[in-house]
Order: C-alpha cells, then sequence, then structure tokens
C-alpha cells in the first residue's frame, strides 16, 4: 500500500509538533506553503479519494484522528477531527 501524503502548511503555529506527529505514522509528510486558512496548525490529506483541509490540528484527539486517517486505520475523520473539517477548501489540492 502506498504511503497517504498529509500536507502541512509550515507557516502555521505549531506546525513543527505536527509535522513530528505525521513523520512518526506511515505517511509522507509534505510541508507546504501558506494555505489562506490558518486557524492553528492546517492539515490536508486525501479521505475517500477527496483532497480535505483540517484547521487547529493541535490537540491530542485531533492528532490521533489524523494519524489514523493517514494511516487509512479509518475511513472518515473521528468527531473531534470532524469539526475542524474546511469546507471551503474541501477538495481542492494544496496551493
Amino acid at each position: 500500500m502506498a504511503k497517504a501524503k498529509v500536507f502541512v502548511c509550515k507557516k502555521c503555529k505549531n506546525a513543527d509538533c505536527l509535522a513530528r506527529m505525521v513523520k512518526k505514522s506511515r505517511s509522507k509528510l509534505v510541508m507546504v506553503g501558506c494555505q489562506k486558512i490558518c486557524a492553528g496548525p492546517v492539515a490536508g490529506l486525501s479521505v475517500s479519494g477527496r483532497m480535505e483541509w483540517f484547521s487547529r490540528v493541535d490537540t491530542p484527539k485531533r492528532m490521533a484522528g489524523l494519524r489514523m486517517l493517514a494511516e487509512r486505520r479509518k475511513k472518515r475523520p473521528v468527531a473531534a477531527l470532524e469539526n475542524r473539517r474546511l469546507h471551503k477548501r474541501s477538495g481542492r489540492p494544496p496551493r
């Protein structure tokens, strides 16, 4: 199985913590420029074939949810992460 790509905005506050978590998972980390949606650490990845973006991925539950999605242990975001989905960027690739 190919590694999932997790896009992390390198300009966001605390992005380094999120990047370390992604590196520990079986996912490929891709640091990207500002996505113009900042509200804490921002991450994007493909969920069921559609690019989804999440803001404020800064709590242990949200990070764990992102990791489960990236490792494909979950097909849908957990509740803590679903609440942080950025619908206006849904389906769009990183800038």
